[in-house]
């Protein structure tokens, strides 16, 4: 009969290759976030933009640039400006429009590099 048994479990070098990973996954995520979460913000403004502009059809593109500025204002949006928003009404149907880049820097020379192009829904 055999009385030992197997070690079971991780090293002491699998615990700190572990760490490692782990802490570099959420120095992106954590980085990342930010950017990501401005771009759903965007889309969010857009539609509503949009879907204000459609109800009232007499809104002028710098009415509709303002509105934008006013609601970026408050809901912290710093990578678009109202000026930079394309906004085109075709068949009186209203497209708005934004195309932006963002580069998030992570460690010296590495970063992120994210590209929009989003329109109303």
């Amino acid at each position: 009969m055999n009385l030992k048994s197997k070690q079971r479990g991780l090293s002491g070098v699998e615990m700190l290759a572990f760490a490692i990973l782990a802490a570099i996954t959420l120095l992106i995520l954590f980085k990342a976030l930010p950017a990501v979460t401005e771009a759903r913000t965007v889309q969010q403004t857009i539609n509503e933009l949009a879907s204000e502009g459609q109800r009232n059809a007499s809104m002028t593109r710098g009415q509709l640039a303002e509105s934008f500025r006013k609601r970026a204002l408050i809901n912290d949006i710093v990578s678009v400006k109202g000026d930079q928003l394309k906004i085109e009404r075709k068949n009186g149907k209203l497209t708005i429009q934004a195309e932006w880049e963002r580069k998030v820097p992570l460690y010296n020379n590495v970063g992120l590099y994210f590209q929009y192009d989003l329109k109303n829904q």
